[in-house]
């Protein structure tokens, strides 16, 4: 089943996990990236001719996780985990889903639990994996879900949505899981209040518990939205001025969000202030689009932009006095874009720090190449 996942998918449950060792990912590229900051750009090797492998979130370790697979099959939710902390070569584990069709793997925090979703013959399942697959479970009245993150506080809080055709709805959704193994238990809050429309969803959280995504208003206008920690009560978020909708998508620590805004014409990304309303454009890189997906506590930021000729590119911000910087990562030999998905802490090593963020390039036949980038910062 040939799918670009840009929001949602579907998943399933496979019968089993099965392992393999992936190719030593070999750096194919290490160049100089808008300014001092050296770039290395690797190839982890997840899917080959007529396949996809598509990563949408790393931990602080290094493991990843994401979908892979063959067009003309229904994709697998993977787990890749390094062969020692932060290196670029590891084996990928295909992770058991509830059911027989399509599976996603969306967000791993750093006690590697992985969420994700998984379609079955009753629709789509959230699911939680800690060595064992646990359904998230359904609200009453409800036939789908779907699961984009959790966060690392205790107990743990998975955001995502639920769904249902009649009437035809989409809600954001929290779930509480507490433990692992065999005391693992979980307890569902949602779906969370919106802004008066009909779809709302969660897609990230942080470790207090203030949870971010986008619903629908009274309008039909998909709006940004933070629903506050402990009450889940919504606060809308602004767009950008003449724009009309926007999503929120990711949201660190510090209460710092990121997302975009968006009217008539391109997405722009944008980042709000910790505890405000008010977007702020990020830089982009000549072009008319940009999205910016994922933010550490550092205030890191990862997400893509298009550039005037040629198509989008990968990219990390990093804040710079008053406002933000942008590095274009750039993407594997004989791909045509690039976008980054999640990014993790950076780390001190020999004369300054380094950061790792996850994607994938996309080549000119549309098939996209699970994609790990290692960015250096000088010390100052």
């Amino acid at each position: 089943m040939r799918r670009v996942l840009l929001l949602l998918c579907a998943g399933a449950l496979a019968c089993g996990p099965s392992e393999s060792t992936a190719p030593a990912a070999v750096p194919e590229l290490a160049r100089k990236a808008g300014g001092p900051s050296p770039v290395t750009i690797v190839n982890l090797g997840l899917s080959g001719s007529g396949e996809d492998s598509q990563p949408w979130s790393i931990n602080d370790g290094g493991s990843i996780v994401g979908l892979r697979g063959s067009w003309d099959e229904p994709f697998k939710a993977f787990l890749w985990s390094p062969d020692a902390p932060r290196a670029t070569s590891g084996a990928v584990l295909d992770l058991p889903g509830l059911g027989p069709g399509e599976a996603s793997a969306m967000s791993i925090n750093n006690a590697s639990q992985v969420v994700g979703y998984s379609l079955g013959a009753s629709g789509s399942r959230a699911f939680l994996y800690d060595g064992a697959v646990h359904d998230l479970g359904l609200p009453d009245g409800w036939t789908s879900s779907y699961a984009h993150g959790i966060n690392e506080g205790t107990p743990r809080i998975v955001v995502g949505a639920v769904e249902r055709s009649a009437p035809s709805a989409r809600a954001a959704a929290v779930w509480t899981v507490s433990a692992a193994g065999a005391g693992y238990s979980v307890s569902a809050s949602g779906p969370l209040t919106g802004l008066g429309g009909a779809a709302s969803e969660a897609f990230g959280v942080n470790g207090t518990g203030t949870v971010v995504g986008a619903a629908d208003n009274a309008a039909g206008q998909q709006r940004p939205v933070r629903w506050a920690a402990g009450t889940l009560a919504p606060v809308e978020l602004g767009v950008l001025a003449g724009h009309s909708q926007g999503y929120a998508y990711g949201i660190n620590a510090a209460g710092t969000v990121v997302g975009h805004s968006a009217g008539s014409g391109c997405p722009v990304a944008v980042v709000w202030a910790s505890g405000g309303t008010a977007p702020a454009a990020l830089p982009g890189l000549g072009g008319c689009s940009s999205q910016a997906r994922s933010i550490n506590d550092a205030g890191d930021i990862a997400g893509y932009a298009t550039r005037k000729r040629g198509g989008a590119r990968a990219v990390i911000w990093r804040s710079s006095g008053a406002g933000y910087s942008v590095t274009e990562l750039g993407s594997l030999s004989g791909s045509a874009s690039s976008q980054a998905t999640g990014l993790n802490e950076p780390v001190a090593v020999t004369g300054g720090t380094s950061v790792e963020l996850v994607g994938w390039s996309t080549t000119g036949a549309q098939a996209h190449r699970a994609t790990l980038w290692t960015v250096f910062r000088p010390a100052p």
